[in-house]
């Protein structure tokens, strides 16, 4: 396995992948209800930006296996979505999604901290291997000295296991999309002291 950070633009391959990959760990995410085109220019956009950190795990013969988004910017992804991708034509592409993108385009502007995990996922083939613990380890490395999560606030989430395995800690929670997640943060954070492992 190899952790990088692929260089923009992505190879369509890449792209398709990440598509495939994200929509089949997170089918209940808005990028995965707005299908698998919207999803890649999702990912295309993401790794071109300076906001944005995409890292990948791969296998020896260099399929992705494995991805973390983090961003530096988390409170205006979704305006910078909306102005640099499809998303309003995907959106018209899937009406089932228009309820949830209407929600998060009236819900009160929060200013999340930063840097976030915006997607960890894995091939379920590939899943307790290592893979999501080491892109975790190379988004902290680039995040230093603090690394956020926010994940479903829900006690039969596998991922705060996960999460705390990897060093977070439960930091309350926080508003997206005019809902209530889990926060969780890893090292220090103004005020705070470093994260128990």
């Amino acid at each position: 396995m190899t952790i990088e950070r692929p260089r923009a633009p992505l190879a369509a391959v890449d792209i398709a992948r990440l598509a495939a990959l994200h929509i089949r760990a997170l089918p209940g995410s808005l990028i995965a209800k707005l299908g698998p085109r919207y999803t890649g220019a999702f990912y295309a956009h993401c790794a071109a930006s300076p906001y944005e950190t995409l890292h990948v795990a791969r296998d020896a013969g260099g399929q992705i296996l494995a991805a973390c988004l983090v961003s530096e910017r988390p409170g205006d992804l979704g305006a910078r979505l909306r102005r640099a991708t499809p998303l309003v034509a995907a959106a018209a592409a899937h009406p089932g999604a228009w309820l949830e993108l209407i929600r998060a385009a009236l819900a009160a502007p929060g200013s999340p901290p930063a840097p976030q995990i915006v997607t960890l996922f894995a091939d379920e083939a590939a899943r307790g291997r290592g893979h999501g613990a080491a892109l975790v380890e190379a988004a902290a490395r680039m995040s230093a000295p603090s690394l956020y999560a926010v994940t479903e606030d829900d006690p039969e989430n596998r991922a705060f296991e996960f999460y705390r395995k990897t060093g977070f800690r439960d930091a309350g929670t926080t508003r997206l999309n005019g809902r209530v997640f889990r926060l969780l943060a890893r090292g220090t954070a103004p005020g705070s002291g470093p994260c128990a492992a």
